[in-house]
Parts: structure tokens; C-alpha cells; sequence
């Protein structure tokens, strides 16, 4: 939608009406984390900080860890994160790099102004707010679900911390449009504040009163890191998956879900592997090879909808892109009532 909440293209719409598994669904992390966890905790062991890892002659890693421990493996999966020490370590040119985009933002709880505030079409899904200045706003509700309350009590899980529905808001741009240098991302709220109102000078009321509803605890700078394709390197008992190795913008909001589909694949080789259909080495190279395929054009699709989102708007092709939204939208609910 525009910056004054007029809307400009649903593209999901049609999907969710013909697709139940197409329409948008958000998990809290805590919740997932649980039924990941459901079943194997007593194979799960937390409180080691990876360190190294060492190449055994045998064929093994030997993995070393802050507290004095180690422990040998036969594969050894980097799933640590954008920061990962295992990728620093196996790939030190993989590092992802800054994109020189910002978000400024944080969690509002729903309750009083906020609720009164709220776009109608977030509770369909997360919206894009494209403003005619080089930002972009992005705004997504978490509010659980009964049933999924059910689901958490039947794997012994209590209720969470985030447990009560909030909105994430998140205005993006470029640093130097906010005015703030790089190299300073610890910035005071009031600062942070300050940014946000400058940038929607001219905004829809509801949407400058919800920039002011983000807590100042909660109010934060983020920057956007992403990941550059490198070349293939060679297979071995130590591989990566998730961030780790292709983090992305969180501009189309599909690293998780990038994430997800890594370890699916790589589960299904490694059950190849326990069945006797192939081999160790063979297993991670298949993974990998098909990985690195799909989630680094992830990574660029994320990047090039980053640059779109916060580019400078051209003063004729911007208004020409918001009129084309415009009448597809009208057309698709145009097809809409004419099918019911």
C-alpha cells in the first residue's frame, strides 16, 4: 500500500482462496523451537559454545568447544547462524556483507492506540507500505492461535513470553537517508525515534501514531546483511545450512522457510545414508550441490526486492509501477466476484 494507506496490489489474494496451504501463516519461534524439539530432547544438548574444529585422519571432526570439551563426529552441519564461527572457520571468504540498508523498529503489543491504528489487511498478512521517498515500511501481526495453544499443551509446553499478539514494524532504508553513519549501530531510542518521524513526514496519521507505539525498549537498528554467491567448493564431512551459509535480506521473508527446505534436504540424503543407498560423502555432495543452487537465487530475489523497495522513485516510473498495481488488483477482484 502507499504511505497513505491506499492499496495498491494484494498478490496473495487469489491464492489463499483456491490454496489453503498458499495463504500466509506465521509461527512464534519459541513455539517452533518446541515441536522441533518434541520427542529428541534427550538427544539435544545446549550450553557449548563451538570453538574449532579439527580434520581427523580417520575420517572424523573433532569438534572443540569454549568450555574444554570436544566431542568427534562424522559430519559436522553449520547451522549457527549469520555469524557462524564453523563458516568463518571452513569458508572464511563466505562472510555476508552489509548492504548499507537499515530497518529502524521493533514488536508493538496489540492493545489500546495500537489496535486502533491497524490497517485492516494485516490480519490477511504482512504488508508493504511503498512510500514515493526511497523507504519502505513493513508491518506483520503474530497472534496466536487456540488451537495451536492446544497443540503446544499436548508436547508439555507452557505458555511464552510471546504468547500475547504484537505487530512488527520496520521502516527500511539507506543509512545515509536516515542520516545515520555507519559503524554506530547502538544508537538511543530518541535518536532512533527522531529518524522514523523525519523519514514519514507527510505519512498517514495511523501510521506515524504506530511508529510512535513501539516501546523505546523495543526500538532498534538493524542492519541488512546478506550473503554473495561464491564458488562451489569441495565437498567434506563438515557442511552448512540456513544462515550460516546464504542469509539473505528479509525483503520477500524466505530465509526461514530457504532454512527449512536445507534441512528437509539434507535429512532426507543423510536417511539415504542410515539405509545404505549411498555414501557419506556422496550424501553432502547431492545436498549441497542442489542447495546451492535454489537458495542463492533466493539470495539475489531477496537483494533485488531490498533495491526496489528502498531505491531512489523515479518521478514518472514510479507513479506508472503504482498505477499497474492498481489495475491488476482491480482485475483480480474483478475475477473474484465474477467467480462467486
Amino acid at each position: 500500500m502507499t504511505e497513505q494507506m491506499r492499496e495498491l496490489i494484494s498478490v496473495h489474494a487469489e491464492k489463499r482462496r483456491v490454496d489453503p496451504i498458499a495463504q500466509h501463516r506465521s509461527i512464534s519461534r519459541i513455539h517452533l523451537r518446541r515441536v522441533l524439539l518434541a520427542g529428541i530432547q534427550d538427544a539435544v544438548q545446549f550450553n557449548r559454545r563451538f570453538l574449532r574444529y579439527e580434520e581427523m585422519p580417520q575420517g572424523k571432526i573433532a569438534v572443540f568447544f569454549e568450555d574444554g570439551s570436544s566431542v568427534e563426529a562424522d559430519l559436522l552441519v553449520a547451522a549457527d547462524g549469520i555469524h557462524s564461527r564453523v563458516r568463518r572457520q571452513y569458508l572464511p571468504d563466505a562472510d555476508p556483507v552489509e548492504t548499507g540498508v537499515v530497518g529502524i523498529g521493533g514488536k508493538i503489543p496489540l492493545h489500546g492506540e495500537a489496535m486502533q491504528r491497524l490497517p485492516r489487511q494485516v490480519f490477511d498478512g504482512p504488508i508493504m507500505v511503498l512510500p514515493s521517498s526511497p523507504f519502505s515500511l513493513f508491518m506483520a501481526l503474530w497472534k496466536p492461535a487456540p488451537e495451536a495453544q492446544e497443540h503446544l499443551k499436548l508436547l508439555g509446553g507452557e505458555s511464552a513470553q510471546d504468547d500475547e499478539p504484537y505487530l512488527i514494524f520496520s521502516l527500511g532504508g539507506k543509512r545515509e537517508r536516515f542520516g545515520i553513519e555507519s559503524g554506530h549501530p547502538a544508537l538511543p531510542a530518541d535518536t532512533l525515534r527522531q529518524a522514523m518521524r523525519m523519514a514519514m513526514t507527510g505519512w498517514h496519521p495511523n501510521l506515524c501514531a504506530l511508529a510512535d507505539c513501539v516501546d523505546e525498549s523495543e526500538l532498534g537498528l538493524f542492519p541488512v546483511r546478506t550473503s554473495r554467491p561464491i564458488p562451489a567448493w569441495k565437498s567434506s564431512r563438515i557442511t552448512l545450512l540456513g544462515d550460516a551459509i546464504h542469509s539473505m535480506t528479509p525483503y520477500r521473508g524466505i530465509g526461514g522457510n530457504i532454512a527449512l527446505k536445507d534441512a528437509a534436504w539434507l535429512g532426507s540424503q543423510l536417511a539415504r545414508v542410515q539405509s545404505g543407498q549411498t555414501g557419506l560423502q556422496d550424501a553432502v555432495t547431492a545436498y549441497e550441490n542442489s542447495m546451492r543452487t535454489y537458495a542463492f537465487a533466493a539470495v539475489a530475489d531477496s537483494r533485488k526486492a531490498m533495491e526496489m523497495a528502498n531505491g531512489a522513485r523515479h518521478p514518472l516510473l514510479f507513479p506508472a509501477a503504482k498505477l499497474a498495481m492498481r489495475s491488476v488488483h482491480h482485475i483480480l477482484r474483478w475475477k473474484r466476484a465474477a467467480a462467486l
